[in-house]
């Protein structure tokens, strides 16, 4: 909980969060690994730049704790999510097939 950020707006309203934290190390990981994720944002506080805002505050916690690698996720039609986070520098490293089917 030290590491996610939360913002109100000025009414005391919640405008979006993002959750933080420091994977438990593995045997082959070179160093902490973070994640920013998940990261939300009120529809009435979207495209204002907030979700890049809290990308980057929760970027700076986690590398001063140490982390060098961090990861997100995000779905493939959420445009804005991968808007903000190629902006703070991320870049896409996989790709995931989800199928559904009505029943």
């Amino acid at each position: 909980p030290e590491l996610d950020v939360v913002v109100l707006s000025p009414e005391g309203r919640l405008a979006g969060n993002c959750i933080c934290g420091i994977e438990a190390p593995s045997p082959e990981s070179t160093g902490l690994i973070g994640f920013t994720d998940p990261l939300v944002v009120h529809p009435d506080f979207q495209r204002k730049g907030l979700a890049a805002a809290l990308l980057l505050y929760g970027l700076e916690k986690l590398r001063l704790r140490g982390v060098r690698q961090v990861r997100l996720g995000t779905s493939s039609t959420n445009a804005g999510m991968r808007r903000a986070a190629e902006a703070a520098g991320f870049r896409c490293a996989a790709r995931r097939a989800w199928y559904s089917k009505k029943v």
